[in-house]
């Protein structure tokens, strides 16, 4: 590892900073004590608690968290993509320094300056309204994972940008829509049950709700929900891109779930985590356990199909001019997913299936309504036959998918027998 090149870059970034103060610090600064004034003065007079906690205090996480997301991504994409768009990309490159240092440099000055901004936004709030920290070691974390993921992010768009559009296309499509959707300024309760539904596929609503958490220990979503789906996040970068700690960590978390019956984690997770102070709903726990369970097993099938492509597919697409993503996206995924379909589809039906499982920790589901049918007709045979013909027509449904699925991949790709086209 070339420590002293991690550090130049990490110091050229952060010498820019002080020398763009205006537009780093302070302009970011403004805008979110702006937003703190408007809305605590227009909305707070209206709404004077949300959660037992004034609506003033309620919005100081989520205008954190807002800020941190957008000037990560700002700092690490416009820090490499300005390299790009003056030419010194090329000394860069030139350098003695391998891909993981350029990275470590750039996403980690873009994190810091981040970090910096959030608690100084933070410190800017306790000017205004009284703050009360309950789990401060909890609100560091997850200020430090957030401004590492979406720095990461901001440094892949900075790479990808070709223009100064494609530059800030993402950010302001996407990022800032979902930050305004995730209930930066609201809590998720407050919306009807179908709109909450759909709010919570946002991903930004659990990072804005864990951050939230560690403050009043209140959050729209469980916190062990949150902690096991930023795992199985973490887990899949660290098996990527990854030192060698990081992937050995993934591995062993990989070995763990493949080696340990299911029925046993959702126990563990339903019925062993409560002796630890962490409850949970039997739905959560449900859902964390089959999650953990099919991601330990596609991160296998998927590594191991874009593992199978051969290496010269990469070069040919380098060699007609095509960069990395375009690679991957034209070249390599077409291939890789006819490959993995059978597998993953084998693995989603299995998953289909294992929901039986979950009657064991008092989830609603087919097994568990069969299982109180017999406890009243005293008809056993008869019930879980039924039971399992439903089972069987759902998995046949998903079968049928799976195989059109395949027969278009093969004709998209031309390998499609003759009468099959």
């Amino acid at each position: 590892m070339n420590f002293r090149a991690v550090a130049a870059i990490y110091k050229f970034e952060m010498a820019r900073t002080w020398r763009t103060i205006l537009q780093s610090i302070v302009s970011p600064v403004v805008s979110t004590s702006l937003y703190f004034v408007v809305f605590g003065a227009a909305i707070g007079s209206r709404i004077s608690e949300v959660e037992g906690v004034s609506y003033g205090t309620f919005i100081v996480p989520g205008l954190v968290m807002l800020s941190v997301l957008t000037q990560s991504i700002a700092n690490a994409s416009f820090g490499i993509y300005f390299p790009k768009f003056v030419g010194t990309i090329y000394e860069i490159l030139s350098a003695p320094a391998s891909y993981l240092e350029i990275v470590l440099g750039y996403v980690g000055a873009a994190a810091t300056k981040s970090i910096i901004l959030g608690l100084i936004i933070l410190g800017t709030a306790g000017l205004f309204v009284p703050l009360h920290i309950m789990h401060p070691v909890w609100m560091l974390a997850f200020l430090v994972l957030t401004a590492v993921t979406f720095s990461l992010f901001g440094f892949i768009i900075g790479i990808w940008a070709d223009g100064f559009e494609k530059l800030q296309m993402i950010p302001m499509l996407v990022v800032t829509p979902l930050t305004f959707l995730g209930g930066s300024f609201y809590s998720v309760n407050m919306l009807p049950s179908g709109w909450r539904t759909i709010t919570l596929l946002n991903p930004v609503v659990y990072l804005i709700s864990g951050f939230r958490w560690s403050f009043y220990e209140i959050a729209d979503v469980s916190v062990a929900l949150r902690v096991g789906l930023t795992l199985g996040f973490l887990t899949a970068l660290a098996r990527l891109y990854g030192s060698r700690p990081l992937v050995s960590l993934a591995r062993f978390y990989v070995w763990i779930i493949r080696g340990t019956p299911l029925l046993v984690q959702l126990f563990v997770i339903f019925y062993g985590l409560p002796s630890v102070g962490i409850l949970l709903d039997a739905f959560p726990a449900a859902l964390i356990g089959f999650t953990l369970n099919v991601g330990a097993y596609s991160s296998e099938i998927v590594r191991a199909v874009i593992a199978s492509i051969p290496k010269g597919q990469w070069e040919a697409s380098y060699s007609i001019g095509m960069n990395w993503w375009q690679a991957l996206r034209r070249t390599v995924l077409p291939q890789a997913a006819r490959t993995a379909v059978p597998p993953l589809s084998n693995t989603f039906i299995s998953l289909v299936k294992d929901t039986s499982l979950a009657a064991a920790v008092t989830v609603p589901e087919l097994f568990q309504a069969a299982q109180r049918i017999v406890a009243t007709t005293y008809e056993p045979l008869i019930i879980y036959i039924e039971a399992a013909l439903i089972y069987l027509a759902l998995s046949s449904v998903l079968s049928a998918l799976q195989d059109r699925l395949e027969r278009r991949l093969a004709r998209s790709s031309g390998l499609a027998p003759e009468g099959a086209r």
